[in-house]
């Protein structure tokens, strides 16, 4: 962003105003959405897949053995088009 960014400073006072500890999302991804339609030429949005490749229900399914096929699969979406893979702790902290 650039310095002085109308999103970013939208972002900052949107979450100072309506602050919400008791709704999940409402503070995250549900905050940039409500900001990006007040700024809708400063923002670029990235596809699903640039954080979050793959649904938190199969974070299992993407440790241990038995998905191989899967796995590899899952691999080649993560390197192609993904900046990174979001875990979910809840949902990844028995991974071992």
């Amino acid at each position: 962003f650039a310095r002085g960014s109308p999103f970013l400073w939208g972002a900052m006072r949107e979450f100072a105003e309506t602050y919400r500890d008791y709704e999940w999302g409402w503070n995250g991804p549900e905050l940039l959405t409500r900001v990006r339609k007040k700024c809708p030429k400063d923002v670029t949005v990235l596809s699903e897949d640039a954080f979050y490749p793959f649904h938190w229900e199969e974070v299992g399914m993407y440790s241990g053995s038995g998905h191989a096929r899967d796995q590899q699969a899952m691999w080649q979406v993560i390197t192609e088009r993904s900046f990174a893979a979001h875990l979910w702790n809840k949902k990844s902290d028995d991974m071992s």
